[in-house]
């Protein structure tokens, strides 16, 4: 799981347009679920889920961009955000060590993408 992670991560790393590296991104709570068939552990499915909630949100609002909606941006570096946050729970786990730090700041990445978290973020209360 975690060099599957980490491959993801690598292509996610080396793009350059936003929509192909959350495409890649999607490998990371991708490959998540096949380890419950090996494995059942709460905490990969808290992960996974998520990771994929980061997902969906940041798409959406790529997808509204792109449809010409210009209330709220996507915040700055968000991307780049989601690939250290990520990159530091696949160490984590390595470690096992606890991981929920991380996955407040990546559900916070999701928030900012909604329109009431795009508001402040651009008021300056939500920090990335």
């Amino acid at each position: 799981m975690v060099e599957e992670i980490r491959y993801a991560l690598e292509k996610m790393k080396g793009e350059k347009d936003d929509r192909k590296k959350l495409y890649y991104f999607s490998g990371t709570y991708g490959v998540i679920p096949r380890i419950f068939n090996f494995e059942y552990d709460p905490q990969l499915v808290f992960i996974c889920h998520v990771l994929e909630y980061a997902y969906g949100t940041i798409n959406n609002r790529l997808i509204l961009i792109d449809q010409g909606d210009k209330t709220a941006v996507l915040a700055d570096d968000i991307l780049g955000k989601l690939y250290t946050y990520t990159s530091q729970i696949v160490d984590k786990i390595e470690q096992n060590e606890d991981v929920y730090d991380l996955l407040q700041k990546i559900v916070i990445l999701g928030y900012t993408t909604s329109g009431n978290g795009y508001y402040l973020y651009d008021k300056g209360v939500i920090k990335i």
